[in-house]
């Protein structure tokens, strides 16, 4: 449910900002799309960092591994820094956050890539959202989102667009035909308001 809002305030801000998409663009992205590798490939290597991911937190929460320890051994297969590592560590210091961390790399996002890129506008709209999060980025105003130096928590472009799109979410206003879908999901603890009236 909250994925869904995210989708839905990120794809309302990307029509606002009415962002244009060239040829030439589309020609360039295809041709890293091709580098890259097929949306199949890609959803694979997901569900391999899930699997590495959910590995990794057992070790340092079922059996009492050092983090860093897990992270020198398990680097290769999580791909990912250590700064997001840690992070990831922390945030799953809860037994349910970790399956919800594991459930999301896993099965959420190879879902949400092969339908992403099943679709026929899929290139316009992954060259729009790539412009958008680099004016957001650039945007001197942002400063409230990007971290102080020394925190373990990282300030590439995908992290700083992450804290801005989620406090976006947090201002807006979901209509629900069933107010206990928003309960359940725990809406209202992430700032989002729930107008349970039909439309």
């Amino acid at each position: 449910m909250r994925s869904a809002v995210t989708l839905a305030v990120q794809k309302r801000l990307l029509e606002q900002a009415r962002i244009t998409v060239s040829d030439e663009e589309r020609a360039e992205y295809r041709r890293l799309l091709l580098r890259r590798g097929t949306p199949e490939k890609e959803a694979e290597d997901l569900r391999a960092r899930g699997a590495a991911l959910e590995e990794a937190l057992d070790a340092v929460y079922e059996k009492g591994e050092d983090p860093k320890a897990v992270y020198e051994r398990m680097k290769a297969r999580l791909v990912y820094s250590e700064v997001d590592w840690r992070s990831d560590v922390y945030s799953a210091r809860d037994a349910e956050r970790r399956k919800e961390l594991v459930r999301h790399l896993r099965e959420e996002m190879p879902a949400y890539i092969l339908d992403y890129h099943s679709r026929p506008d899929a290139v316009d709209e992954e060259i729009r959202l790539t412009k958008f999060k680099q004016k957001i980025y650039a945007d001197p105003a942002m400063a409230e989102f990007r971290t102080r130096p020394g925190l373990l928590i990282s300030d590439d472009i995908g992290a700083v667009y992450g804290r801005w799109l989620k406090a976006q979410v947090a201002t807006s206003h979901v209509r629900l035909d069933n107010p206990v879908w928003g309960e359940r999901c725990e809406l209202a603890k992430h700032g989002i308001v729930v107008d349970s009236e039909s439309r």
